[in-house]
């Protein structure tokens, strides 16, 4: 049983400090966000801004001077188009005051709806909505009127602002985004001009011991944030530019100022691209007196948001910037509410930085859990999970899955089956699971072997025979089984020997035994379907076999192979007693110990069984196969006149 922390309160501190550090950071994030917000700004633009700097420096120019020609293009670039923006707006407002054409055609447009709506329920709910509007305005009118008569009149005058006041009123409201603007463009500037010193300060913050650890993360970090917004901003644009020409083609007012709006707005994730649709589309139904021009907007639209998902980002981004959907709307929510509307534009680059200091610093792990997009659990966990849960359908779905055309059959063994028997029986030996859970993992693992023996016709081999008593068959069987130097393969209780194998010639035989316990039946068994593309025979004993009894199989019969499956915490000194006496009796019988235990104890292990007898020390099912194939090779060379023959051993001259 694992040793359980008696103290409760050490038990606890850890979490609660890690609640109460976290709780301190999201307050001083908030309290915080005028100088935090124009840091992080200043951060995720010198990273777009970089790959720009470093060209102009290889092209020649001196780091000063390529700082500020990019900044000050930048700056310009932005400027123009703020004004642009600006001036639409202003004449966009000046139309929907003075254009009455545009209250107009909506109106019809309005009408159009109601009428095609105007009929059946949707008429009867309109009807009915109607009527509770008038009777609330109803009621509040009365309440309004019987308000009026106790009021009094009070006249206040406000007093004449001087032009000083009027001004600082006019500008006041711009002194804050001025100034942070101002911020980060200092900040931008020092930071390109400072990288390399900068970098060497944060690995100097987290010491020369994590050298390695704080080089990857700024590696991973600066790579992944800069492509993000690289390939963002290419395709923002491009999506922008397509759209505001196409709206201008069309006709549609103010083509250009919606076709920035759409390419800013798609910077918010998820919810940017259905706002940067609406101010067009809403433009196209006011502007237009019939309904072919807003349909046709909207069909565009429609189709820029499919190329642009479905063949441009997958082009462009390739690989995801490593963060799940929910993560993404997790943090996006969360940024928001810490810091509005411009945390919203900079959740996806910080998610990106929180997601790569988990994947290097252990102690911040818990945010590629929640937020990263690789799977946490690993396939042979999640198949244990299921399985434990109960869930056969899932877990058998999950390792068909995993069995696909390219994947072989033995590594499905290793990577999958193989680890969550191995689990059980660790789980079970500590106490974490019971008998029946043990016991329900084992029948199901072996069910899926057996669905997959019957549905592989192309196994030439196998020929599992499961016996739990070498020496309980029938005499005569074995007479003849004797007489031939071999016995026989018989009808298995999985369904692996059918009329078909028992006509091929298996070029190798293998006696297979469990151990000690049951899950190495199943070791076995996967050894036997993994090595049955080659035809050889696999003939399994239970755990019931006593080892006389194993040395007296070895003794009446022919077997080119023994192979012993070992699962730990239990089995090695039933293993080391087998191989002792099998060495003693044959001492040029291979025997192969297929052992799943701790891969650190690997050497220790291997000089042991050695000691005791064993040829050959594996550790998965594709070791083993590997080992066998190479015996049946050597044995070819050796034996060319020995032919096999349906289980049979006999020579060429008989």
């Amino acid at each position: 049983m694992g040793i359980q922390n008696a103290d409760p309160i050490s038990r606890w501190l850890p979490p609660l400090a890690i609640a109460v550090l976290a709780t301190i950071a999201v307050a001083g994030l908030y309290l915080g966000q005028v100088i935090f917000i124009p840091l992080a700004l200043g951060i995720i633009l010198s990273f777009l801004l970089q790959p720009i700097v470093r060209m102009l420096e290889r092209g020649g120019l001196q780091r000063v001077p390529a700082v500020v020609t990019v900044v000050l293009l930048v700056s310009i670039v932005l400027a123009g188009i703020g004004w642009s923006v600006g001036g639409q707006l202003r004449d966009l407002a000046h139309e929907l005051r003075a254009n009455q054409t545009y209250i107009s055609n909506l109106e019809s447009k309005i009408f159009d709806l109601r009428r095609l709506l105007g009929s059946g329920a949707m008429a009867d709910l309109q009807a009915t909505l109607e009527r509770v509007g008038t009777r609330l305005e109803e009621v509040e009118g009365d309440a309004q009127n019987k308000t009026k008569v106790n009021e009094t009149k009070v006249l206040v005058q406000a007093e004449s602002q001087s032009q000083w006041a009027y001004m600082m009123a006019t500008i006041g409201p711009l002194m804050g985004p001025l100034g942070t603007t101002a911020l980060v463009v200092v900040l931008v500037i020092f930071m390109l001009i400072s990288r390399e010193d900068l970098r060497n300060r944060l690995i100097g913050m987290f010491g020369h011991g994590q050298l390695s650890v704080t080089t990857r993360a700024l590696d991973d970090a600066g790579r992944r944030i800069g492509r993000y917004l690289m390939m963002q901003f290419l395709i923002n644009a491009s999506y922008g530019l397509a759209l505001g020409l196409v709206l201008f083609v069309v006709g549609v007012p103010f083509a250009l100022l919606w076709g920035l709006m759409a390419a800013l707005l798609r910077y918010i994730p998820y919810v940017g691209p259905w706002m940067g649709a609406i101010f067009p589309i809403v433009t196209s139904l006011v502007a237009f007196e019939g309904w072919t021009q807003p349909l046709l907007v909207i069909a565009f639209i429609v189709a820029l948001e499919l190329i642009s998902n479905m063949v441009i980002e997958p082009l462009l981004f390739g690989h995801s910037v490593g963060i799940s959907a929910v993560g993404l709307i997790l943090t996006a929510a969360f940024w928001t509410l810490l810091w509005g509307p411009i945390g919203l534009v900079m959740a996806t680059p910080l998610t990106v930085c929180l997601v790569v200091l988990g994947q290097h610093v252990p102690r911040f792990r818990i945010f590629v859990v929640l937020l990263g997009d690789e799977p946490v659990l690993p396939p042979h966990v999640r198949f244990y999970q299921r399985l434990l849960a109960r869930d056969q359908l899932e877990a058998r779905e999950l390792a068909h899955e995993q069995s696909g055309d390219t994947l072989e059959f033995q590594h499905i063994c290793d990577q999958i089956l193989m680890p969550a028997i191995v689990r059980a029986r660790k789980d079970r030996y500590r106490e974490q699971i019971s008998v029946e859970d043990e016991a329900f993992v084992l029948q199901a693992t072996h069910d899926i072997l057996a669905d997959r023996d019957r549905s592989s016709p192309q196994l030439d081999g196998g020929f599992l025979h499961r016996q739990s008593s070498p020496l309980a068959t029938d005499r005569n069987d074995a007479a003849v089984g004797d007489r031939n130097g071999s016995a026989g393969p018989t009808v298995a209780e999985n369904g692996a020997c059918s009329p078909e194998a028992t006509t091929k010639k298996p070029t190798l035989r293998i006696l297979g035994c469990a151990a000690h316990h049951k899950s190495e039946e199943l070791a076995v068994e996967m050894l036997a379907q993994a090595l049955g593309p080659e035809g050889y025979y696999v003939h399994s004993l239970t755990t019931k076999a006593l080892p006389s009894e194993v040395v007296d199989l070895v003794q009446q019969q022919h077997w080119d192979a023994v192979f012993l499956a070992v699962i730990p915490p239990s089995g090695m000194p039933q293993a080391s007693y087998l191989c002792r006496r099998l060495r003693k009796t044959f001492p040029d019988l291979k025997i192969i110990v297929g052992y799943w235990g701790n891969k650190k104890r690997f050497d220790e292990v291997l000089v042991k069984m050695r000691s005791r007898g064993a040829s050959y020390l594996t550790t998965s099912i594709g070791q083993t196969h590997k080992q066998i194939a190479d015996l049946a090779l050597l044995n070819r060379s050796n034996s060319p006149s020995r032919l096999v023959r349906s289980g049979h051993a006999t020579d060429s001259n008989d």
